[in-house]
């Protein structure tokens, strides 16, 4: 039976027929593109979660950082000076609560005489417990750093606390649970906190921990703007499942299983949370409303635990997302079935073909097998144009997201992408994600670059500090190094050391004691006051210049390329508290950056300490030596004194009995000077008498034999320069002109003279200025008594005394050298007393006297030491050595060991001891001299 419709009726029917097929395809492609689209939006909440862990597990590692850096410090301990270490670890401590402003206190606890014996010195004391171990703990208290100022009265309580019990038993890194704390004891000023601690290991020994506490408002805000869509939620929760952030912040602290998310299988919660892993879950949250949760791990250093970041989103946004693609797609459909019901009269077959393209194109879209190869080659105006119009440009859409995406997986994160429209949400999440990536790498890039700065600095400090070890025994030779390593390590082209030398009080001056170019020791004597110059200026002032616009004739840096300005220059001063001991000044071609000028202060403090110690080693071996030195020549000293006195003793009789024959002799010349006119002839004595000019006017005839002349006349105006050797002649003339400038004389001279015959003869000799008869100086005159029969009979008696003379004068010069040695040495002992300990022991060990340095250090008094044996203080271990040293003092020979005593509280001290060996008259032993030094430092 032929059928009665019309063509364009069996077209309605087949069209008819053909959109209800079409309909029912696209329902079910409707469907399963539903569920498609859907699961990618659920992989991108998880990708979302997954990224917000990452965030937060970059801020917990940061401090976790400073934790560990704070670790490796304390455990290096070794590299700063006993004296020195409590402060500088003290100080690590305040300086690293400056620089993180997230935390809330920085602390550390170390057991008894761990890193230092010093415990004894810091009982009672800030910073230490009542035992005296180190406990220093920093806090901010209204925008201040303050030390807490509170002395542990029970130093075991904070020794087994929960939390430094379980970082000693696991000896690694803890973060704690979190909690609400508050530091002035109000509720209102309650904060939520976690404690961050690490244990201290001296090799695989626990000696102690030290921790931060970190205030966890930074990390609830930066959770709290987490929100993948519209309204979704993040939240923030302990692997213990104590919620650390949440939109509802009363119910922070609680646990997660309280806030309604976890509703049906609680067991199985606990177990995904306990793997450690990423995982997701379907509930009901709020009015009863379907949530997709995603939850991903944040992984905590070291501390083998993790903490978990959570997103909640209501099911209806996620299923919206997908829908509304699916209604795009069904408005394509639709535009589809119309343009095909318009044109169908004409262009039924070509119709046809374009509406099976366009429902393999969707089938292929459907399944998500989408590329370029796929465009519609569909030229025509019309709908099914437009339709593959809008599907070409949803391939090209999605093909370049497809691009994107796997460029920026592969790390290509300069890549574009521009979204196809405002309500583009995919496109917009990508390039969000690929924003956070470029953030992520950038602050990951940033965080390299501090770690490098840090690392660089830390390196440095470790390094400088086992460098100032070395050569501490010679300033040069340390000065050199300090500068050479310096300006190598600040890859600087120049550099120089300044100290200061005050060995005169009144005009002290710094002195360049080492300078370096172009790895070129240069030798340059420079020396700069106080207040003149650059170097001057850094001296007086005590702070750090730095200058990059340098004077063009300040200095130069010379190479084998000429010489040029360098761009920067950095002068930081060595101060030890308050006292300035140099100035460091170094010049480079390269700018330096402030990590660069914050490590050369931190080293400056460290150089200048290492610079004070060696100052005070080098004064105190060259005051031992010298004690010693003054104490043997006081010995012999006082030996010669008492033969040189015994010997005066048994001549001053004979002294005297001579003085009185002279005294008689005297008197006869008097005389015989009074009878000159009368008896020039007669008498023995030598009797002259000179012109102004030295020359001879008159003399005795006893003088004749005394000349190579023949007669009296043949002398007359002659000179002493014609018969005496001129070195004589010229000493005689000399003192006969100073009689005539001054017009005084001189009486009863005993001179020893060797005639020009070679004849050997003593006088006495009066040589006085002579006057004419109206009182005019004409010359001088003379009186020579021949003395020498005399003087031959007593020649041995007169050396003999002028030997005791000589000696008496020796002896008077010593004993003004002991009173000024025995000033010296009370001097040098008051500055041993104030630097070291002091002892002496009898010739069988006991204790005869001490200083307040010992018997502060032994904790006995005077009168308790005087019943015992030194013996009896030395450590079991230590007697034998002590007792092979003691022999070989009592064979003079000066001995240094390092000893362990015991004082009255049963605690160890470590000495490094001096035995001085004192002998007496006989030269034998009979006490020692006891020098120690309780920080260990050798004076070899």
């Amino acid at each position: 039976m032929k059928s009665r419709l019309k063509l364009r009726q069996k077209i309605i029917v087949i069209l008819i027929s053909i959109a209800i097929i079409f309909a029912l395809i696209i329902a079910f492609i409707g469907d399963n593109s539903k569920d498609q689209i859907q699961n990618v939006t659920t992989d991108l909440v998880d990708t979302k979660t997954q990224k917000y862990a990452e965030l937060a597990q970059n801020e917990l590692n940061q401090h976790l950082h400073t934790t560990e850096y704070l670790k490796q410090t304390f455990e290096n301990y070794r590299i700063f000076p006993e004296e020195k270490r409590r402060e500088i670890l003290s100080g690590m401590l305040k300086e690293t609560l400056k620089a993180n402003q997230d935390l809330l206190s920085a602390w550390g606890t170390l057991k008894p005489n761990s890193i230092d014996q010093l415990d004894s010195i810091y009982k009672n004391q800030k910073g230490s417990t009542i035992a005296g171990n180190f406990r220093y703990i920093y806090y901010r208290n209204n925008g201040t750093i303050q030390l807490n100022d509170y002395i542990e009265q029970n130093p075991n309580k904070i020794l087994t606390g929960k939390g430094y019990s379980k970082v000693e038993n696991s000896e690694r890194e803890m973060i704690l649970e979190p909690f609400y704390h508050s530091y002035s004891g109000l509720e209102e000023n309650e904060v939520f906190k976690t404690n961050i601690i690490a244990p201290i290991m001296d090799g695989s020994r626990f000696i102690g921990a030290v921790g931060v506490d970190l205030s966890l408002s930074p990390l609830q805000e930066m959770v709290g703007q987490f929100q993948p869509f519209q309204e979704s939620f993040a939240f923030l929760f302990s692997q213990s499942g104590k919620l650390v952030a949440f939109p509802e912040m009363a119910i922070i602290g609680n646990s997660i299983e309280n806030t309604g998310l976890v509703q049906n299988d609680r067991l199985n919660f606990q177990n995904k949370i306990k793997q450690g892993k990423s995982f997701s879950f379907h509930t009901t949250y709020g009015d009863d409303e379907e949530h997709y949760v995603s939850v991903a791990p944040v992984e905590l250093g070291n501390t083998n635990k993790q903490w978990f970041v959570g997103v909640a989103s209501p099911e209806k946004v996620i299923s919206g997302t997908a829908g509304g693609t699916i209604n795009n797609s069904l408005l394509i459909a639709l535009i589809g079935l119309i343009i095909i019901g318009l044109v169908v009269w004409y262009m039924s077959d070509d119709i046809i073909k374009s509406i099976q393209k366009l429902i393999h194109v969707i089938n292929k879209i459907a399944i998500g097998d989408v590329n370029k190869s796929m465009k519609l080659n569909i030229d025509s105006a019309d709908e099914i144009g437009q339709a593959a119009h809008s599907l070409n440009k949803y391939i090209d859409g999605y093909v370049n997201k497809t691009e994107f995406a796997s460029k920026i997986s592969a790390g290509e994160l300069d890549t574009e992408l521009t979204p196809l429209s405002e309500k583009d949400l995919l496109s917009k999440s990508l390039i969000e994600v690929k924003n956070s990536l470029q953030k992520a790498k950038e602050e990951e890039k940033k965080r390299q670059e501090e770690d490098r700065k840090r690392q660089w600095s830390n390196e440095g400090v470790a390094k400088f500090a086992d460098l100032l070890r070395h050569n501490n025994d010679d300033l040069d030779k340390l000065s050199y190094s300090i500068i050479s390593n310096l300006v190598k390590y600040l890859e600087a082209n120049q550099g120089g050391i300044f100290l200061l030398n005050d060995e005169d009080d009144n005009e002290q001056f710094y002195e360049l004691k080492a300078s370096i170019a172009y790895d070129r020791r240069k030798y340059i004597n420079k020396q700069i006051k106080p207040g003149e110059g650059l170097v001057g200026t850094c001296a007086i002032e005590g702070e750090t210049i730095y200058m990059t616009d340098i004077p063009q004739d300040y200095i130069n840096i010379t190479s084998g390329l000429g010489e040029a300005n360098p761009d920067s220059l950095l002068i930081a001063p060595l101060k030890t508290e308050e006292e300035i001991l140099g100035v460091l000044e170094i010049a480079s071609f390269n700018k330096f950056e402030q990590y660069q000028i914050d490590f050369v202060e931190k080293v400056a403090e460290s150089i200048a300490s290492t610079i004070s110690s060696v100052k005070i080693n080098i004064r105190t071996n060259q005051l031992l030596e010298k004690s010693q030195q003054q104490a043997e020549e006081m010995k012999s000293q006082e030996e010669e004194m008492r033969q040189n006195m015994e010997e005066m003793q048994s001549t001053q009789e004979e002294l005297s009995r001579k003085n009185q024959e002279n005294e008689k002799m005297q008197k006869e010349l008097a005389k015989e000077k009074a009878l000159l006119d009368a008896l020039m002839d007669n008498l023995p004595d030598f009797i002259y008498f000179k012109d102004k000019e030295s020359k001879f006017i008159r003399i005795s005839k006893s003088m004749l034999p005394l000349f190579p002349v023949d007669s009296i006349d043949n002398m007359i105006g002659k000179s002493d320069f014609d018969f005496h050797k001129p070195e004589a002649a010229q000493e005689m003339y000399e003192e006969e002109q100073e009689i005539i400038r001054k017009e005084q004389g001189f009486k009863d001279k005993i001179q020893h003279e060797v005639t020009e015959s070679g004849q050997e003869q003593w006088v006495s000799v009066s040589k006085l200025p002579l006057y004419d008869e109206n009182g005019n100086l004409m010359g001088t005159f003379g009186i020579s008594k021949d003395i020498t029969q005399f003087k031959q009979m007593e020649l041995e008696a007169n050396k003999k005394t002028e030997k005791l003379e000589e000696r008496l004068k020796e002896l008077e010069s010593y004993q003004q050298e002991a009173v000024l040695k025995s000033k010296e040495s009370k001097g040098l002992i008051d500055v041993i007393d104030s630097l070291m300990w002091r002892a002496e022991l009898d010739e069988n060990r006991k204790i005869v006297s001490t200083n307040n340095l010992f018997l502060n250090g032994i904790g006995f008094s005077d009168k308790e030491l005087e019943e015992k044996n030194f013996v009896e203080l030395i450590m079991e271990k230590d007697k034998e050595k002590f007792n092979e040293a003691w022999e070989k003092l009592k064979q003079g020979n000066t001995q240094k060991i390092t000893l362990q005593l015991q004082n009255k509280s049963g605690e160890m001290v470590n000495l490094f001891i001096s035995l001085i060996p004192v002998s007496d008259k006989e030269e034998k032993f009979y006490k020692a001299l006891f020098l120690a030094n309780e920080n260990g430092y050798t004076n070899s």
